[in-house]
């Protein structure tokens, strides 16, 4: 794969759920209005990231479900230098 999946089980299968929830009640309840399409718009975003578990404000909020990243470079380990 040309990503690496940061979202977890568990949140996956809700922003699965709440995703396509936030999409039919956009286009449903509130009959397509500017409210409602743009409701839409993020239940379909949140249904992405759901489908394909990849967060880009995941990581950003250093939350990572396969557990924390190595912060220090090769480079920086072969001379000894090592991040707190």
């Amino acid at each position: 794969m040309w990503y690496r999946r940061n979202v977890g089980g568990r949140e996956r299968a809700a922003r699965l759920i709440s995703g396509g929830l936030m999409l039919i009640c956009g286009v449903v309840a509130l009959h397509a209005s500017p409210l409602g399409l743009l409701l839409s718009g993020a239940g379909f975003a949140t249904l992405v990231t759901g489908v394909f578990g990849l967060g880009r404000f995941t990581g950003a909020a250093s939350r990572d479900a396969n557990g924390p990243r190595k912060r220090t470079s090769p480079h920086c380990e072969a001379v000894g230098f090592h991040a707190l």
